[in-house]
């Protein structure tokens, strides 16, 4: 089964999120996939294919993990790989990104023996997959106004593991489990 990790947001955000998602699809300037609001996360870690019989031990070497509860605000829109070449549309964050990233370590620690360690993380929501631009110009115009627009704080206290069935109608999360931070 196909699998991440993430931190799930709370509805206040996703309503947030999702109002922007329908300004910027409305705008035209991004064709491609938009997120749908109830698969809105923070990114921690992509698995990839798990084995079922994997996935037990997974939860285990999850729950170990210790990290205090901390806040995060949720800011700015960014592009992977960049704001000229842009595939996927972000949110990035600012309060609280360091602390993400080292949740990120200690998960990218805790299973390394069973996934390949990530490179270059970055934390993220993501908001679309991007086919093609319509007017480039207009899309520079789009990233220097939203460059710091913020959406709002989140109070990170636990994290999720999530399988995702790739569906005709876009992806589906499920939580599989929920790890709650500063037990």
């Amino acid at each position: 089964m196909r699998c991440f990790v993430g931190i799930d947001l709370s509805e206040n955000l996703r309503e947030e999120v999702n109002r922007f998602i329908k300004q910027t699809d409305h705008m035209g300037v991004f064709y491609g996939k938009y997120v749908e609001s109830e698969n809105l996360h923070i990114s921690l870690k992509f698995l990839g294919e798990v084995d079922l019989s994997k996935i037990e031990e997974v939860e285990r070497l999850l729950s170990e993990i210790k990290y205090t509860p901390f806040t995060a605000s949720l800011e700015g829109i960014r592009a992977f790989p960049s704001k000229h070449y842009v595939k996927v549309l972000w949110i990035g964050a600012n309060k609280g990104r360091k602390e993400i990233i080292e949740l990120h370590n200690l998960i990218d620690e805790k299973l390394k023996d069973i996934f390949h360690k990530d490179r270059n993380f970055e934390p993220h929501i993501t908001l679309s997959r991007v086919k093609n631009i319509s007017n480039k110009d207009k899309a520079s115009s789009f990233f220097e106004k939203n460059k710091d627009i913020k959406f709002g704080e989140i109070t990170i206290d636990s994290f999720c593991l999530y399988k995702s069935t790739l569906t005709s109608d876009g992806p589906i999360y499920e939580k599989i489990s929920k790890f709650q931070l500063g037990r």
